[in-house]
């Protein structure tokens, strides 16, 4: 039994020595196109943006307006859930923004419309605190948090827009790489109308959301 079990193997090696050099060099090269094939093709677009239903921000610091609110603002029309990374230094900057726009009582004078024509739907303002603005890791894993829950809340990708305008260069790194993940998820940040002399952008003048439309990986 031993000496045919033997006897098969040999004549199955026999058979597949000589073509295997042929067998293994078409893998290599199928493959390789295979994957090239799956691979989503690189694309950047951008355009202004639109008006959405749900948005992820970042609370800068300082005093004034922040880039957080001025996108809020400008989503207001349609915005429903709003989701913004704190850190504890922009606390106070989160605590008048979801005063100012988590609610809108049309019969409280002392109240000012969140946005021309207020209809005082509710937008649902969400904290989520950034403990560490200095790890990636955090930041990554609190924003992948943040489109679970959308997911939940049954808001598809595409009506999401992730605006990474003042935030540190850690925090919009990581708010960028996970917004890559999918092809379905853009960006967004504040274009500035004008800026001054020196670069900067020019607050009384205002600025433009602009939507991020990208597919990774590259080449």
């Amino acid at each position: 039994m031993m000496w045919e079990t033997l006897n098969r193997i040999s004549i199955v090696l026999s058979i597949l020595l000589p073509i295997g050099p042929t067998i293994w060099g078409t893998i290599k090269w199928i493959f390789p196109k295979v994957l090239k094939k799956w691979r989503r093709n690189s694309r950047i677009e951008h355009r202004e943006a639109e008006p959405v239903k749900a948005l992820i921000a970042a609370v800068g610091l300082g005093e004034g307006e922040t880039a957080a609110e001025t996108s809020i603002k400008f989503h207001a029309p349609e915005l429903q859930h709003c989701w913004l990374l704190v850190t504890k230094q922009a606390d106070k900057n989160f605590q008048k923004i979801y005063e100012r726009y988590s609610n809108y009582n049309p019969g409280d004078e002392t109240h000012e419309p969140r946005y021309p024509g207020d209809d005082g739907h509710s937008i649902e303002i969400y904290k989520r605190e950034i403990k560490d603005p200095f790890d990636i890791d955090n930041v990554v894993k609190v924003v992948k948090s943040i489109y679970r829950e959308a997911e939940e809340f049954g808001i598809p990708e595409q009506d999401i827009l992730c605006d990474y305008t003042g935030a540190t260069a850690i925090v919009s790194t990581g708010m960028i790489l996970v917004t890559a993940l999918s092809e379905n998820r853009n960006l967004q940040y504040l274009k500035p109308n004008a800026v001054d002399a020196n670069g900067r952008a020019i607050s009384s003048q205002g600025s433009t959301p602009v939507l991020i439309d990208f597919v990774m990986p590259g080449e």
